[in-house]
């Protein structure tokens, strides 16, 4: 995410970046920030936080595995770095990785990871400019608040306040990973098998932990199964993303396990849930990191068999049961690329998609971007003419994606003003000749010649 309000003041701790490369080893990253002042395109939903938010604003990243959190000024050319707290000082391990083994197990990154405790996956921000961060870690300390048969170890939500400098680590009781914002403000987060949790800013007092119970809240996954109104079955299985249709206001979650995968619709005025899952005998599985377009369908990359999902909820000619009542709504793309010796398995790796509502990428509204992560490539869909285009990062940089925002800085200024933003993901830059990650920024020009 980026955040305007400081994009002109000194940072903290500035370094001059080496362009085109910044240091960190886990960055699942996000754009969005402050309300741009210029008029965004027509639309018929509500959402703050959109592409033409934050011109020319900071970028926020997350290193999963050492506890910082990294901000970009892209228009000084400075980066620099805060570190995430845990909380009440917990120490306890949460990314083994590269440079981090388990105690029985070994690394040629010896201390490359070091300092994990607070575990932050991914950060969003709200309309007050405040950055908040899924982590994880409130360790073994479970919140008194909490109901003894609601508590995933560990939840936490963190918030850095820029202006002040400052991090408040709120421990939940429900699991966290990955974390969006809605029209509202609300903080939406993923992250738990059993419940789905928010959290409402405008409830809490920064300066009183009190407020810490009513400014979260939660609800046991459980549907409708036979069609009665009444919820009756639970749904166990881990939720791995969460997103919010524009449309309706509904909010969905791709949920990883167990197989083939499934999504969550939850209705935030009723507190129903729905569940679909890909039809059993397609081939098509693995429904992780997903996200919905301007119209309400629903994108989802299948992990696991390779392949581009579309769930249409309008086409099902049922909406309650425990996820086989609607083939109809799933539309299936192949995805180009190598397969497996043997096999016509995908070799690549679709851990998110993202929509681009607002054309940010200049491909089209409602381009659907795919994390080519396995391809050093973002993976470009475009919804009329079903073709994919590959927005490739070449050697010697290497690119190993695993989320992707856009940003439209000047709508007036052509191909210059707009592109989106992604990272290089996670410790397996290790591997690379430099041994460290980056922030990128990809912007297409309508022809070769376009200056």
């Amino acid at each position: 995410l980026g955040h305007g309000v400081h994009a002109r003041s000194a940072p903290r701790h500035g370094a001059a970046a080496e362009p085109g490369r910044i240091d960190m080893a886990h960055m699942p990253f996000r754009t969005a920030a402050m309300p741009n002042p210029l008029p965004a395109p027509p639309r018929s939903y509500p959402v703050w936080n959109d592409a033409l938010s934050n011109p020319y604003g900071r970028i926020y990243g997350t290193d999963i595995a050492n506890d910082w959190l990294y901000v970009l000024d892209p228009t000084e050319n400075r980066w620099w770095r805060e570190r995430i707290p845990a909380y009440d000082g917990n120490l306890i391990k949460g990314y083994y990785s590269l440079g981090d083994p388990t105690p029985d197990g070994n690394t040629t990154f010896a201390g490359a990871t070091d300092h994990s405790a607070a575990y932050a996956h991914t950060p969003a921000m709200d309309a007050n400019g405040v950055v908040w961060l899924a982590t994880m870690s409130s360790g073994s300390y479970r919140p008194g608040y909490c109901p003894p048969d609601v508590n995933t170890p560990r939840g936490s939500i963190t918030a850095y306040y820029p202006e002040e400098n400052k991090f408040l680590v709120i421990p939940t009781c429900f699991g966290t990973h990955h974390i969006t914002v809605d029209e509202d403000g609300t903080i939406w987060v993923n992250g738990d098998s059993r419940y789905i949790g928010w959290f409402d800013p405008s409830k809490l007092d920064p300066a009183d932990p009190t407020t810490w119970e009513r400014a979260q809240d939660w609800e046991h996954i459980v549907v409708d199964s036979d069609g009665d109104g009444e919820p009756d079955t639970p749904m166990i299985g881990f939720t791995y993303s969460v997103a919010i249709n524009p449309v309706d206001g509904s909010v969905w979650y791709g949920v990883l396990t167990p197989n083939p995968g499934r999504i969550l619709r939850f209705d935030r005025e009723t507190r129903k849930f729905e569940v679909y899952e890909p039809p059993v005998g397609s081939g098509h599985f693995g429904t992780r990191g997903l996200w919905v377009d301007s119209k309400g369908q629903v994108w989802v990359p299948m992990a696991g068999s390779g392949h581009l999902g579309r769930f249409d909820r309008s086409k099902c000619r049922q909406t309650w049961g425990t996820g086989q009542q609607c083939p109809e709504g799933w539309t299936f793309w192949e995805i180009p690329g190598p397969r497996f010796q043997g096999t016509e398995r995908n070799t690549n790796f679709f851990y998110y998609v993202w929509v681009d509502r607002e054309n940010a990428t200049g491909l089209g509204h409602d381009t659907v971007l795919l994390t080519g992560t396995n391809t050093d490539a973002i993976i470009a869909f475009n919804q009329q003419t079903e073709e994919f285009i590959f927005l490739r990062v070449p050697y010697r940089l290497g690119f190993y994606t695993r989320f992707v925002d856009a940003r439209i800085d000047d709508p007036d200024a052509g191909w210059k003003g707009r592109g989106i933003w992604t990272a290089y993901n996670t410790t397996t830059s290790l591997h690379t000749e430099t041994r460290r990650p980056s922030f990128v920024h990809i912007q297409i020009r309508p022809d070769p010649l376009a200056h």
